[in-house]
């Protein structure tokens, strides 16, 4: 109940690194290599889920009822069913551009590119828009994507130790 006590747990074989993770709807999922997707309802006991994709997972956010994993190769992956089945794709506007981070909030799920630009859906992920361009995004702070919902706004790692910031709702004057 204090975080100083953590127990380790094998998610099993064909797991060499979870990259990213999130909680949402009494559900874990974890994403990472070579496509693998794994879920828990208590963080105890795992089951892999098929994604679809070799590419590899750096992400995974959950909203508006479902779950998106993004990763390299401009891959996505959404799950709307609970983290039962997962439907991989890679949206044309990402371009080629390996995706480092996911973050959802206020209704938007975002999505931090290499190409320092952040990508928003609000449709749950079947269109992206470019939301615009940051200085300069790093692989080395993959991940590291967060909303804060009383200030409304998303939060980026970047490179140079800076910190970027964008508020949202961009364009709906809310």
């Amino acid at each position: 109940t204090d975080a100083s006590n953590w127990t380790t747990v094998n998610v099993g074989s064909g797991w060499a690194n979870f990259h990213g993770g999130t909680y949402g709807n009494g559900l874990f999922v974890g994403v990472g290599n070579d496509g693998n997707i794994a879920v828990s309802s208590d963080g105890s006991s795992w089951t892999s889920r098929d994604s679809g994709t070799s590419s590899e997972f750096i992400g995974v956010a959950y909203g508006d009822g479902r779950y998106i994993a993004a990763g390299r190769s401009s891959t996505i992956a959404i799950s709307t069913d609970g983290g039962v089945s997962w439907t991989s794709s890679q949206p044309s506007v990402f371009g080629s551009s390996a995706l480092y981070g996911i973050a959802y909030g206020s209704g938007m799920f975002m999505v931090i590119a290499g190409n320092c630009k952040a990508y928003g859906s609000t449709d749950g992920g079947s269109t992206w828009s470019e939301m615009g361009s940051v200085e300069s995004i790093s692989p080395d702070y993959e991940g590291i994507i967060a909303y804060n919902e009383s200030a409304k706004k998303f939060g980026i790692a970047g490179s140079s130790g800076k910190f970027y910031t964008a508020d949202w709702p961009l364009y709906r004057g809310t």
